[in-house]
């Protein structure tokens, strides 16, 4: 491909959407305009009253990150039929989460004024304690998953433009920068409709080309049994139930713990706009997950296996072969799309972590703010703006930090994320939502157990029955808040 041509719609794309950003920001100031608006809350979440368009494709396109454009159908063309299988137990991922914690987070949010998830652990647990280790691991967590996202992005330039990684790396960094700088919560669900349309036909592009570059479907998978057979076989050795089951809990199920969904749940308090959003988002997931991993998994009918280094390499490869150079450029800007929406997301979320969750709460708790007059109030503002930018500058430059010397596959660092935020923040969500006699000591049990047994089993590489670490991980965290909760419940907190 000329390089000129691929990086034309990218350049267009990056300018109409940092366009339509200030465009929304300014609608946004002008809305508030002459209004005591607090900074962070605004920043954080805005005014709570998001359309079913952007909830659906602001939740869509934050969960298919690079792992659903790259990393995932790269392991596809490596493991076979049985992982595409496993990408589409994510599908109804945004109904159950929307259904079982919409109305309930909502009404609870909205009776103690919180505007993140961890100010809904302070109000259901009143345990400052629990809210500093839960932000804590959050900020770790998201750095992890944000590192990601920069090397899913650099690997993709690296791969189509056949420049230096850290150059690619370094450039894009560049643009998500003065992206996202000046963003809030509003302004990211919004763009993130323009984001999620591009990504939904993007991928129905790729798979379209695929089958018609290669001859159809019957003779993809003729080229793909001469390749290898077991690619064809569900249980191939490789893919177990165990692994299936333990996919269903890491990317169904425990995604009610992951915070950059939770908060999605809780943008919009209109019962009828949230149904709207579970079918648009689940329509949206489901064409982007069959169609990407498909196509990873077809790759092997067209790219010869020597010719692949790792597998986040795939899908840039297989863009080369099956589209027109101008076409591909075009393409690009799919999954260039789901990575800014989900770094958008988490770098606002992470930021919110840290100067509200940790810095303000524990400020405010320890030197309580007089009452202050309107010039204060504004001044005071003001600062928190200035602390809220410099702390988003300074998580980019931690992120990029990590991201030079990456490693050889991103999935497992996104699962990695991933396990680690759900073994921290499931059950004292769920729970707490829930079960009312459920304390703040059975909370702090859950949180420790569960994100410590994860990191063990993680870095010692131990699987218990040949499940994923986070199965074990949210039992065992289960059974210890059960059994705090029984010799803690006598205790008046």
């Amino acid at each position: 491909m000329n390089h000129l041509a691929i990086l034309t719609p990218i350049i267009i794309y990056f300018i109409s959407l940092i366009a339509f950003n200030l465009f929304v920001k300014y609608k946004d100031i002008k809305a508030l305009k002459g209004k005591k608006v607090n900074f962070i809350k605004n920043y954080s979440l805005s005014d709570r009253k998001m359309t079913a368009l952007a909830l659906a494709m602001g939740s869509a396109s934050t969960y298919a990150s690079a792992s659903s454009f790259i990393g995932g159908p790269g392991t596809a063309y490596y493991y076979g039929l049985g992982w595409v299988v496993i990408a589409l137990i994510q599908v109804p991922t945004m109904w159950f989460v929307f259904t079982v914690l919409g109305n309930r987070i909502n009404k609870f949010a909205n009776e103690h004024g919180c505007s993140t998830v961890n100010e809904v652990l302070l109000a259901r647990y009143k345990s400052p304690f629990l809210v500093n280790l839960t932000s804590l691991i959050l900020v770790l967590c998201f750095i992890a998953s944000i590192v990601v996202q920069f090397i899913g992005a650099a690997r993709l330039l690296e791969g189509t433009l056949n420049i230096e990684y850290k150059t690619a790396l370094f450039s894009f960094v560049s643009v998500i920068t003065f992206y996202t700088f000046f963003g809030n919560f509003k302004t990211v669900s919004y763009s993130d409709i323009l984001q999620g349309s591009i990504m939904f036909l993007g991928s129905l592009f790729l798979i379209y080309f695929t089958l018609s570059y290669v001859g159809g479907f019957e003779q993809v998978i003729n080229n793909i049994k001469q390749t290898d057979a077991k690619l064809l076989d569900p249980f191939n050795g490789v893919i177990t139930p165990q692994l299936y089951f333990s996919f269903w809990v890491l990317v169904c199920f425990g995604i009610l713990g992951l915070p950059q969904t939770v908060i999605r749940t809780m943008s919009s308090q209109s019962p009828k706009e949230r149904l709207k959003a579970i079918i648009i988002a689940t329509v949206v997931l489901y064409v982007i997950l069959i169609a990407m991993h498909l196509a990873g998994f077809f790759a092997n009918g067209i790219i010869p296996r020597d010719t692949i280094s790792s597998p986040d390499l795939v899908i840039p490869k297989l863009i080369t072969i099956v589209m027109h150079p101008i076409l591909g450029a075009i393409f690009l800007i799919a999954p260039m799309a789901a990575i800014l929406s989900t770094i958008d997301s988490m770098l606002i979320q992470c930021t919110s972590t840290l100067v509200n969750d940790l810095y303000l709460n524990n400020k405010n708790r320890y030197f309580p703010t007089p009452e202050l007059t309107d010039n204060e109030y504004r001044r005071a503002q003001n600062k928190v703006r200035i602390i809220v930018r410099s702390t988003t500058f300074l998580i980019i430059i931690l992120a990029v930090t990590f991201s030079i010397n990456p490693p050889n596959i991103l999935i497992w660092l996104n699962l990695l994320s991933f396990g680690g935020l759900q073994a921290t923040f499931l059950w004292p969500i769920v729970l707490g939502l829930f079960v009312k006699s459920i304390n703040k000591y059975s909370s702090i049990a859950s949180v420790v157990v569960g994100i410590g047994t994860y990191a063990i089993l993680t870095f010692t590489k131990f699987s218990i029955f040949g499940f994923h670490q986070i199965v074990p991980s949210l039992l065992f965290s289960l059974i210890a808040v059960l059994l705090v909760q029984l010799f803690t419940s006598k205790i008046k907190v």
